[in-house]
Formats: C-alpha cells, structure tokens, sequence
C-alpha cells in the first residue's frame, strides 16, 4: 500500500486523493476480515462508523509530519511558533483523539500498567516476566540557549522479575495496587523516589 501510495504521488496521471481513498478502503477492509474472530472491539469501531477511523489516519499523518518539523527545529535550536507549542500542551489529548477515546466525554482507562510473559524454565519453576507500571513523574534539566529548563513529563517504570505462574494484565495491576509487586531493578532506583505510588492514583493516573 506504501508503495501505490508512493507512486501516485510521482505519477501526475494519476489522482493522489483518489489513490489514498482506495488504500483506506482496502486497509479498512483488511481490518475487518482479519481481525473479527480475534479482536472483535478493533471491528466493533472499523463497522460503527469507517468515517472516523479515515479522520483518525489523516490526524496521524499530519500529527507525525508536525513532530518531526518540532523535532528538526529542537535540534536547531529554533524556538517553536504557538501552534506547534499547543500541540505540545495538548499532546495528550490528540493521542486520545487519534485512538478515538476522546478525554472530553469520559476519563482514561487505568489500563497502562502491562506484563509479558518472556521467558519459561519449568525445570527451576519459573517464568521471566518484563512489565512496566503506572506512569511517573519525570523531571529533566533540558539545555537550551546556553541555559537549562526544567521540564515535566512522564516515564513508564520498567520491572524485569520471576513468577512461578505466567501473569495476566489484570493480575500484575492487582500486584501494584496491593504493594505486593517486586521491586524496581537496581539500577532504576537511584533515579525514582521510593516514597511514589504504583497503585492507581485518581490525581495522577487520570
């Protein structure tokens, strides 16, 4: 689909916006025949209503061609124009949009925290899991002019650990909420306050 997509924009015989509303259509239509029996809430929102999901991939294209310029521009040194600093501000917001949430209408699911299962050695009783928890506040010195800005952001604590069973999401959330998930690495903790929560915050997690 890259590749027609591609094409039409070198061929001036053919119609760019036609092209890329035939690869939508057909992304679309792969969406449904592939994901029905194993993700049926992914095709609950390709059927409810195609015209947002088009609305949602041309969001993404133009969001993405917009950090990339603030990206450039950072590397420069160049300060940003008030659009691109609203896009910043607001950068939360246009994820919840791209992913037809929508924070205007309800709150964000707590749903961040995830495991995986990485590895099994049954032999010793174990399974390697990676996970990552509730997002934390990051602070960082950034350089800019000569000077330093402190700047806030958020940061997904990562957790490397055995278990005797295979974790499920729901499982490692109720590990965080009741204290009981094993502790950060070694090497992470000098970098996060012992004293933050993993458990689900309304303040923070919101």
């Amino acid at each position: 689909m890259v590749l027609e997509l591609a094409a039409a924009r070198n061929d001036n015989t053919m119609s760019f916006s036609d092209q890329w509303d035939r690869t939508i259509d057909d992304l679309l239509e792969q969406i449904r025949d592939e994901s029905s029996p194993k993700h049926p809430k992914l095709t609950a929102i390709v059927t409810t209503d195609d015209s947002d999901l088009r609305e949602a991939w041309s969001s993404l294209i133009d969001t993405s061609r917009q950090l990339e310029v603030i990206a450039h521009k950072q590397l420069r040194g160049v300060d940003l124009n008030s659009t691109e600093t609203e896009l910043i501000i607001k950068y939360g917001d246009r994820l919840a949009e791209l992913m037809l949430l929508g924070f205007a209408t309800s709150l964000p699911r707590d749903d961040v925290p995830r495991v995986a299962s990485v590895y099994a050695n049954y032999q010793h009783g174990g399974i390697l899991h990676g996970s990552i928890s509730r997002p934390r506040v990051l602070w960082v010195l950034y350089p800019w002019h000569g000077t330093k800005i402190l700047s806030r952001g958020a940061v997904l604590p990562y957790r490397e650990f055995i278990s005797g069973v295979a974790l499920t999401d729901n499982e490692w959330r109720e590990q965080l909420d009741a204290g009981s998930a094993p502790p950060l690495p070694e090497w992470l903790q000098p970098l996060l306050s012992p004293s933050a929560p993993d458990a689900a915050q309304p303040s923070a997690t919101r």
